[in-house]
């Protein structure tokens, strides 16, 4: 396995590791060291958007990292205008299956610790990443719209959506300063939406809940550039078209 980060933690709260088998076949195998079911759905909705963050930095500026935001984007937006239960953002590319299904030929694993802040360590079988981080990153998507209930399913989303805002309009997913500054501002975010509090950012660029706007200290926004994907987002049909692309 190539991690993407090394350094060792204590205080596992939970993991996901995603199996690719042969014939577009993926198996999601989520996992949390609590009895308490409750607790596991929160424990997911944390280990996610970590995870999303985590990988994009990882590609580092990139189309395919473009790509994958602007397809995370696209999914938020719908999964935010109407419910998402029941949905396959998968289409037909990727076949569900269970853990153990045959031979994986890749594996991704991504594990969320806390140690006063949640930390995510994430790490792969070598060889196309730049194909296979994304892709276990929603099939992991598609794992949380199946299993979590339609309450947690929509703070997943709003999150997300806080994630989004901070990439689009004030940092950077490639800059290191993200892994901390984005899932604060995406957690924050969620707290407003379900609060109606107005936040803004600190001296430091982090948000607040003080009054005011958060976009009066918007980025400017930069053209991104797309790249042909193994995936194609349609808000309008919701559903993935495969265009394979080669790894070089």
């Amino acid at each position: 396995m190539i991690p993407f980060t090394s350094n060792p933690h204590e205080n596992q709260l939970a993991s996901v590791i995603v199996r690719f088998y042969p014939e577009r076949r993926a198996s999601v195998e989520y996992s949390a060291q609590t009895d308490d079911q409750r607790e596991s759905y929160r424990r997911l909705a944390r280990l996610l958007p970590h995870c999303y963050g985590r990988i994009l930095y990882n590609m580092g500026k990139s189309p395919y990292a473009d790509t994958l935001l602007e397809t995370v984007n696209g999914i938020t937006s719908y999964a935010l205008e109407r419910s998402i239960k029941g949905e396959n953002i998968l289409d037909d590319y990727i076949l569900p299956v269970e853990p153990g299904d045959g031979e994986a030929i890749k594996v991704f694993k991504a594990v969320l610790y806390n140690e006063g802040d949640d930390i995510v360590e994430v790490e792969m079988d070598p060889g196309d990443e730049m194909f296979f981080a994304p892709l276990s990153l929603l099939c992991f998507l598609q794992h949380a719209i199946d299993t979590l209930p339609e309450d947690y399913v929509f703070k997943l989303f709003t999150c997300l959506r806080g994630f989004n805002i901070y990439f689009y309009e004030f940092g950077n997913y490639y800059d290191e300063e993200s892994l901390v500054k984005a899932p604060d501002f995406g957690y924050t975010y969620l707290i407003e939406q379900q609060f109606g509090i107005e936040l803004k950012l600190n001296e430091n660029g982090f948000p607040t809940p003080n009054p005011g706007s958060l976009l009066t200290a918007k980025k400017q926004r930069t053209q991104r550039k797309m790249c042909p994907s193994p995936f194609y987002f349609s808000t309008k049909h919701l559903q993935f078209t495969p265009m394979m692309f080669i790894i070089k």
